[in-house]
């Protein structure tokens, strides 16, 4: 299995009662200034920025953030959607409006409205999302089978944990794959091929959300 194959986050792969060749995409706020970081428990690292894939959350203030999964349980929040895109207007880097393929760190446009950091953000009830998993237990196809339909949390991960990486680099963990409250449900096998693998270090699942900030879901999970 190729080693980039668990840099991509959540993928988005259909709704779950239409066949819409395009996810739902909202705009999302970003607080000027905003910088994420990942706290593996042992320290806060800066990553480089927000990147397609990343699960989202969405603060009090109506800003959008990193959604932190098990890797800090005394800060977890539920997820709100995952991010595609930058906005269609781009970000302020200084001296103009540009726009990239993921929103760098520490974006800064103070109090002016026209330069509003915003992100794209497919909503995560109603959807389903392709992502790695984070597990040493999954040799067969039999591992895999017995994980349907069992909730887990996502988890952030780093190239180093030791140091600050470029991106979040969002699993799911399978550490509590039963736990009620977890933020999603395993929903069924990953269509891509590099689940076929089932060896790999980083097989893929599909999941849909289980816990969000919808009011679809509450705090018993679905």
């Amino acid at each position: 299995m190729a080693d980039n194959i668990n840099l991509s986050g959540f993928s988005w792969v259909r709704g779950k009662n239409n066949s819409s060749c395009h996810p739902p995409i909202l705009n999302v706020p970003i607080a000027t200034g905003y910088a994420p970081a990942v706290d593996p428990a042992a320290g806060n690292h800066a990553v480089g920025g927000l990147y397609r894939g990343d699960p989202i959350t969405r603060l009090s203030t109506g800003y959008g953030a990193l959604c932190p999964g098990t890797e800090d349980t005394t800060a977890q929040l539920r997820v709100f959607g995952i991010m595609q895109a930058v906005g269609e207007d781009g970000y302020w880097n200084g001296e103009e409006m540009f726009f990239g393929s993921y929103l760098p760190s520490g974006i800064a446009y103070g109090t002016n409205e026209s330069r509003r950091t915003y992100i794209k953000v497919i909503p995560a009830v109603g959807q389903v999302f392709d992502v790695a998993v984070v597990s040493d237990s999954i040799s067969a196809k039999s591992d895999v089978i017995t994980l349907l339909g069992n909730n887990a949390d996502h988890r952030l991960t780093l190239f180093d944990t030791s140091a600050a990486g470029p991106k979040a680099l969002p699993k799911l963990s399978l550490a509590s794959p039963a736990t009620t409250t977890a933020q999603w449900r395993i929903w069924d096998f990953s269509k891509a091929v590099e689940l076929f693998d089932y060896s790999g270090a980083y097989p893929r699942l599909e999941v849909t959300v289980n816990e969000s900030l919808e009011p679809e879901t509450d705090d018993d999970g679905v």
